[in-house]
């Protein structure tokens, strides 16, 4: 019945004689997703009866029937049925339940009520949107400064492909090339900066999709070095200087990928410690030295090294003064002080609490000793010495007095000793002169002859200065020495006892080991 129909308005438009053609497509294609619907316009405007519409896929009279309508009804091609709609008015068709097969060029053919023929055709695409879109590269572990292919795979027809370094688009550049049709990013210098993450963005008629974010991992140094040590040092120590008992910490830092291997020296000598961190609790003085962080890297090859002298110093606990051999301070010697401390000592400082230092004091070249010369009551005062090193300072004091013995002469122990010896030298020497005159005296003297008038009569002395008035001697034996030679010998003996008792005070030790000045 339907197709009587159409046939006999078929028949009518023919025998009117008006069939002139018009196009009433608008150009292709049109594109449509699997699954989805499209509707296939026509240029019919403003809407018109319409006698007879006829759709084909393909564009000859033989192509498959889609579906032909006609006032009294509509006939369908295989497998079109339920799935197309078509508008009366305007003779657009509506396809639902798109699948690829539906792809093709379609084809219209629509006879007015007027006994018009309007004729046309269009592309219909019909497309699954963009699927597995993942990225691939042709080195997994490249190092740096290589060339690396990246590669982008996708399911789907008419696929475009865009790149991406993280959100910013990437082209062909100094570093970069695209092949393929844009489906391979070249990379031909890597770099760690490189990483990504890489995105391949896949774009068809139907759809868009990208990639999950594709990460290089570049391979590269160590580089970079450096070595640290905690806790930092204060403002006031020269650098790599710590005081004794301190915690230290060495960490060593490289740029590396992958993270680099760390081992450690001590003075240019490998030691079995491995790791970033080199702790040294309660550092002492023999640890000083040398220490070296060597760095590696198993994927690239390559070692490093960078080192740091660390110099541990004891601190100065106790700081000592006292007398150079021994010294004891007197009026008129001169007295050397030393300043000695418990730690190494990198200056000292010496000072008289309250009062400067005498005109009479000078300092070593290194000043770890002080020299007073010509001692005086004014000397007298505590001295002071501040020993200092990098870590730590110390004060040793000395209160320098003199005993009452020793200033109850105003001469020196040297001059005192000279005086004693001169004494008893010339106590020596004028023995030894009486001596002499008595062997003189008695070897001038005639021995007696007789008992005359010649042996009674007295030896007299005049006109001398030095014997006024002559003295007579008389009948004396020839071994008398005579009243003046008793004298002198008690003059003698009285000098020296006076020289000994007058510097019994002067101490033995002085005598015996004389100090500098003495000398």
């Amino acid at each position: 019945m339907q197709r009587t129909a159409a046939l006999s308005a078929l028949l009518l438009a023919l025998t009117t004689g008006c069939c002139a053609l018009q196009l009433v497509l608008p150009p292709g294609p049109v594109n449509g997703t699997v699954g989805g619907s499209v509707r296939l316009n026509t240029a019919v405007n403003p809407p018109t009866p319409l006698l007879l519409i006829t759709w084909r896929n393909g564009t000859s009279d033989a192509s498959p029937l889609v579906i032909t309508s006609a006032p009294g009804g509509s006939t369908y091609g295989d497998g079109y049925k339920g799935r197309v709609s078509l508008d009366r008015s305007t003779g657009a068709l509506q396809i639902t339940q798109l699948t690829l097969g539906d792809t093709g060029t379609y084809g219209v053919n629509i006879i007015t009520n007027a006994g018009a023929t309007l004729t046309g055709q269009v592309e219909l695409r019909v497309y699954n949107p963009p699927s597995n879109v993942s990225v691939r590269a042709n080195q997994t572990d490249p190092m740096e400064f290589i060339t690396v292919a990246l590669q982008c795979i996708a399911s789907g027809l008419d696929l475009q492909y865009h790149w991406l370094n993280g959100s910013s688009e990437v082209g062909t550049g100094p570093q970069t090339q695209l092949t393929n049709d844009s489906q391979t990013l070249i990379i031909t210098t890597v770099q760690r900066d490189d990483r990504g993450p890489w995105f391949c963005s896949v774009s068809n008629p139907v759809g868009n999709t990208s990639s999950l974010g594709y990460n290089l991992t570049v391979s590269y140094g160590p580089e970079q070095l450096s070595l640290m040590v905690h806790p930092l040092l204060p403002p006031s120590l020269l650098e790599g200087t710590y005081p004794a008992g301190s915690d230290l910490t060495l960490s060593c830092l490289a740029q590396s990928s992958p993270p680099a291997l760390y081992r450690w020296a001590v003075n240019g000598t490998m030691t079995d410690h491995m790791g970033p961190e080199l702790r040294l609790p309660r550092v002492q003085a023999p640890q000083s030295g040398n220490y070296t962080c060597w760095a590696s890297n198993s994927r690239t090859g390559r070692t490093e090294a960078v080192s740091t002298e660390l110099t541990v110093l004891e601190l100065i606990t106790s700081v000592t003064v006292l007398p150079a051999g021994g010294e004891v301070p007197m009026v008129g010697g001169n007295l050397t002080l030393q300043c000695q401390a418990d730690a190494p000592v990198e200056s000292r400082q010496w000072s008289r609490v309250n009062q400067p230092l005498p005109l009479n004091a000078s300092l070593s070249k290194d000043n770890s000793t002080l020299s007073l010369a010509l001692l005086s009551p004014s000397d007298t005062g505590d001295y002071e010495c501040r020993a200092t090193n990098p870590v730590s300072t110390g004060t040793g004091t000395y209160g320098l007095t003199f005993d009452r013995e020793t200033q109850s002469g105003s001469l020196s122990g040297g001059a005192i000793a000279g005086i004693v010896i001169g004494c008893l030298v010339g106590l020596a020497l004028v023995g030894g002169a009486v001596y002499f005159l008595l062997r003189i005296e008695g070897s001038s003297r005639s021995p007696p002859t007789g008992t005359g008038e010649h042996n009674s009569q007295s030896a007299m002395y005049e006109n001398s200065i030095a014997l006024s008035p002559a003295l007579t001697y008389e009948n004396l034996p020839a071994p008398h020495t005579g009243p003046g030679v008793s004298v002198s010998l008690c003059l003698c003996l009285c000098l020296g006892v006076h020289c000994v008792v007058t510097y019994s005070p002067v101490h033995y030790s002085r005598l015996s080991s004389p100090g500098p000045a003495e000398l």
